[in-house]
């Protein structure tokens, strides 16, 4: 267990133990993670970023939504033959 989890636990019938890691803290790395790659390929797709993350395409676009509203990058051209810019 790392510090950033908590331990729940439930007790009754059955008992069970659960750990929960901090999600805030995940969604920052994953989010400074994107930035790094896009650093390093600025023509790279939301698909490769699923695939290179691991994390499903659903959360890349969240991730990339809320990336684009803290103006931190930005889309440059189409979908198709466009690439990213990274502002800060």
């Amino acid at each position: 267990m790392d510090k950033e989890s908590e331990i729940v636990e439930f007790s009754g019938f059955f008992s069970a133990t659960f750990e929960i890691k901090n999600v805030v803290k995940t969604r920052e790395k994953t989010r400074e993670k994107i930035i790094e790659l896009i650093l390093s390929n600025k023509s790279i797709t939301q698909i490769e970023l699923s695939e290179k993350l691991e994390i499903s395409l659903k959360a890349i676009e969240g991730q990339l939504k809320k990336l684009k509203n803290e103006n931190r990058i930005k889309r440059v051209g189409p979908d198709k033959g466009g690439h990213w810019e990274v502002l800060r």
